[in-house]
Protein backbone atom coordinates (compact mmCIF):
# COMPACT_ATOMS: atom_id res chain seq x y z
CA UNK A 1 0.00 0.00 0.00
CA UNK A 2 1.30 3.40 -0.83
CA UNK A 3 1.35 5.91 2.05
CA UNK A 4 0.11 9.34 1.17
CA UNK A 5 2.78 12.03 1.38
CA UNK A 6 0.44 14.01 3.67
CA UNK A 7 0.29 11.16 6.18
CA UNK A 8 4.01 10.37 6.11
CA UNK A 9 5.12 13.33 8.23
CA UNK A 10 2.83 12.63 11.30
CA UNK A 11 3.84 8.98 11.18
CA UNK A 12 7.53 9.84 11.17
CA UNK A 13 7.00 12.23 14.09
CA UNK A 14 5.29 9.57 16.17
CA UNK A 15 8.07 7.09 15.42
CA UNK A 16 10.73 9.63 16.38
CA UNK A 17 9.01 10.39 19.70
CA UNK A 18 8.66 6.67 20.45
CA UNK A 19 12.36 6.05 19.78
CA UNK A 20 13.34 9.05 21.94
CA UNK A 21 11.23 7.82 24.87
CA UNK A 22 12.77 4.37 24.65
CA UNK A 23 16.28 5.87 24.68
CA UNK A 24 15.51 7.97 27.81
CA UNK A 25 14.20 4.93 29.67
CA UNK A 26 17.28 2.93 28.76
CA UNK A 27 19.59 5.81 29.82
CA UNK A 28 17.82 6.21 33.20
CA UNK A 29 18.49 2.54 33.91
CA UNK A 30 22.12 2.55 32.83
CA UNK A 31 23.27 5.73 34.64
CA UNK A 32 22.57 4.50 38.25
CA UNK A 33 24.23 1.20 37.40
CA UNK A 34 27.31 3.00 36.14
CA UNK A 35 27.49 5.21 39.25
CA UNK A 36 27.06 2.22 41.54
CA UNK A 37 29.80 0.37 39.71
CA UNK A 38 32.14 3.37 39.97
CA UNK A 39 31.58 3.75 43.73
CA UNK A 40 32.01 0.04 44.35
CA UNK A 41 35.39 0.09 42.63
CA UNK A 42 36.70 2.58 45.22
CA UNK A 43 35.28 1.51 48.60
CA UNK A 44 37.34 4.04 50.51
CA UNK A 45 35.59 6.96 48.80
CA UNK A 46 32.32 6.38 50.62
CA UNK A 47 33.99 5.94 54.02
CA UNK A 48 36.45 8.83 54.06
CA UNK A 49 33.87 11.41 55.17
CA UNK A 50 31.68 8.98 57.09
CA UNK A 51 31.08 9.47 60.79
CA UNK A 52 32.21 6.51 62.84
CA UNK A 53 30.66 5.25 66.03
CA UNK A 54 32.26 4.18 69.23
CA UNK A 55 31.97 0.42 69.79
CA UNK A 56 28.99 -0.62 71.81
CA UNK A 57 27.38 2.74 72.66
CA UNK A 58 26.41 4.16 69.27
CA UNK A 59 27.89 7.58 70.09
CA UNK A 60 28.89 9.55 67.02
CA UNK A 61 32.57 10.37 66.82
CA UNK A 62 33.81 13.19 64.60
CA UNK A 63 36.99 13.21 62.50
CA UNK A 64 40.23 13.19 64.47
CA UNK A 65 43.09 15.68 64.16
CA UNK A 66 46.81 15.25 64.49
CA UNK A 67 49.58 17.49 65.81
CA UNK A 68 50.52 19.01 69.16
CA UNK A 69 47.58 20.80 70.88
CA UNK A 70 47.95 24.47 71.77
CA UNK A 71 49.04 25.18 75.34
CA UNK A 72 49.19 28.28 77.51
CA UNK A 73 52.57 29.99 77.64
CA UNK A 74 54.76 29.29 80.64
CA UNK A 75 54.89 32.06 83.23
CA UNK A 76 57.57 32.45 85.86
CA UNK A 77 56.44 32.61 89.50
CA UNK A 78 56.35 36.13 90.93
CA UNK A 79 57.95 35.01 94.21
CA UNK A 80 58.73 31.99 96.31
CA UNK A 81 56.24 32.65 99.11
CA UNK A 82 52.89 34.48 99.06
CA UNK A 83 52.12 35.69 102.56
CA UNK A 84 48.69 35.81 104.18
CA UNK A 85 47.14 39.31 104.34
CA UNK A 86 48.02 41.29 107.47
CA UNK A 87 46.34 44.27 109.09
CA UNK A 88 47.40 47.90 108.51
CA UNK A 89 50.36 48.88 110.65
CA UNK A 90 51.79 45.35 110.70
CA UNK A 91 55.23 45.03 109.05
CA UNK A 92 55.52 42.22 106.51
CA UNK A 93 58.95 40.95 105.38
CA UNK A 94 59.87 40.98 101.70
CA UNK A 95 63.07 39.21 102.69
CA UNK A 96 66.79 39.91 103.26
CA UNK A 97 66.15 42.70 105.77
CA UNK A 98 63.52 44.64 103.77
CA UNK A 99 59.96 44.92 105.07
CA UNK A 100 56.77 46.72 104.04
CA UNK A 101 53.94 48.16 106.09
CA UNK A 102 50.59 49.66 105.13
CA UNK A 103 50.60 52.81 107.22
CA UNK A 104 47.39 54.46 106.02
CA UNK A 105 44.44 54.22 103.61
CA UNK A 106 41.53 56.41 102.62
CA UNK A 107 38.45 56.31 100.40
CA UNK A 108 38.18 58.99 97.72
CA UNK A 109 36.85 59.79 94.24
CA UNK A 110 39.31 60.05 91.37
CA UNK A 111 39.30 61.23 87.76
CA UNK A 112 40.48 59.39 84.67
CA UNK A 113 43.57 61.23 83.42
CA UNK A 114 45.27 58.79 81.06
CA UNK A 115 44.04 56.00 78.75
CA UNK A 116 43.15 52.86 80.70
CA UNK A 117 42.09 54.70 83.85
CA UNK A 118 38.51 55.02 85.07
CA UNK A 119 36.89 57.68 87.20
CA UNK A 120 34.93 57.04 90.38
CA UNK A 121 35.33 55.66 93.91
CA UNK A 122 38.84 54.55 94.85
CA UNK A 123 41.14 53.62 97.71
CA UNK A 124 44.49 55.33 98.37
CA UNK A 125 47.02 53.13 100.18
CA UNK A 126 50.16 54.57 101.78
CA UNK A 127 53.02 52.07 101.73
CA UNK A 128 56.26 52.36 103.72
CA UNK A 129 59.35 50.34 102.81
CA UNK A 130 61.91 49.81 105.56
CA UNK A 131 65.44 48.75 104.73
CA UNK A 132 67.12 47.07 107.69
CA UNK A 133 69.73 45.39 105.52
CA UNK A 134 73.32 46.55 105.08
CA UNK A 135 72.89 47.56 101.41
CA UNK A 136 70.71 50.06 99.50
CA UNK A 137 67.39 48.69 98.25
CA UNK A 138 66.22 49.47 94.73
CA UNK A 139 62.60 50.68 94.86
CA UNK A 140 62.18 50.29 91.10
CA UNK A 141 62.07 46.53 91.68
CA UNK A 142 58.74 46.88 93.50
CA UNK A 143 55.35 46.02 92.02
CA UNK A 144 52.29 47.21 93.95
CA UNK A 145 48.87 45.90 92.92
CA UNK A 146 45.45 45.41 94.52
CA UNK A 147 42.34 43.25 94.31
CA UNK A 148 38.84 43.42 95.75
CA UNK A 149 35.89 41.09 96.25
CA UNK A 150 36.73 37.56 95.17
CA UNK A 151 40.07 38.61 93.69
CA UNK A 152 39.00 41.05 90.99
CA UNK A 153 42.04 43.13 89.93
CA UNK A 154 41.68 46.78 90.93
CA UNK A 155 42.60 49.34 88.27
CA UNK A 156 45.39 51.67 89.30
CA UNK A 157 45.01 55.44 89.01
CA UNK A 158 47.61 58.22 88.97
CA UNK A 159 45.30 60.91 90.38
CA UNK A 160 46.23 62.76 93.55
CA UNK A 161 47.48 61.74 96.06
CA UNK A 162 49.20 58.94 94.07
CA UNK A 163 53.00 58.98 94.42
CA UNK A 164 54.81 55.79 93.46
CA UNK A 165 58.05 54.79 95.18
CA UNK A 166 61.17 55.51 93.12
CA UNK A 167 64.93 55.58 93.60
CA UNK A 168 66.65 53.64 96.38
CA UNK A 169 66.39 53.33 100.15
CA UNK A 170 69.68 53.51 102.01
CA UNK A 171 70.57 50.92 104.61
CA UNK A 172 68.75 51.73 107.85
CA UNK A 173 66.32 54.15 106.15
CA UNK A 174 62.69 54.03 104.97
CA UNK A 175 60.56 55.55 102.20
CA UNK A 176 56.82 56.08 101.67
CA UNK A 177 54.66 55.97 98.57
CA UNK A 178 50.94 56.30 97.85
CA UNK A 179 49.08 54.02 95.45
CA UNK A 180 45.52 54.64 94.30
CA UNK A 181 43.19 51.87 93.11
CA UNK A 182 39.63 51.98 91.81
CA UNK A 183 37.18 49.89 93.83
CA UNK A 184 33.38 49.90 94.18
CA UNK A 185 32.20 51.51 97.44
CA UNK A 186 30.54 48.29 98.60
CA UNK A 187 33.82 46.40 98.07
CA UNK A 188 36.12 48.92 99.75
CA UNK A 189 36.43 46.75 102.86
CA UNK A 190 37.58 43.77 100.73
CA UNK A 191 40.55 45.51 99.09
CA UNK A 192 43.85 43.65 99.40
CA UNK A 193 47.07 45.48 98.52
CA UNK A 194 49.91 43.26 97.31
CA UNK A 195 53.60 44.22 97.25
CA UNK A 196 56.42 42.22 95.70
CA UNK A 197 59.97 42.79 94.53
CA UNK A 198 62.13 41.27 91.83
CA UNK A 199 65.00 41.20 94.37
CA UNK A 200 63.20 39.53 97.29
CA UNK A 201 61.49 36.15 97.72
CA UNK A 202 58.19 37.13 99.38
CA UNK A 203 54.92 38.60 98.21
CA UNK A 204 53.32 40.52 101.07
CA UNK A 205 49.64 41.44 101.28
CA UNK A 206 47.65 43.89 103.37
CA UNK A 207 43.99 44.27 104.26
CA UNK A 208 43.06 47.89 103.74
CA UNK A 209 40.42 47.79 106.50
Amino acid sequence: MTVSPHLDRPLKGRLARRVGSTALVTLSILVPLACSSSDDSNPTRSTQAAVTTAPGDGTAVGPTTTGVPATAPDTAPVADIVKEPVAPGTPAPLGAGVSVVLVDSEDLDVEARVPGETAGPAVAATIEVRNDSSEPFDLSSLAVTATYGDGTPAIGNDSEPARALTGTVKAGASAKGVYVFRAPPKAADTVIVEVQSADRPNVVRFRVV
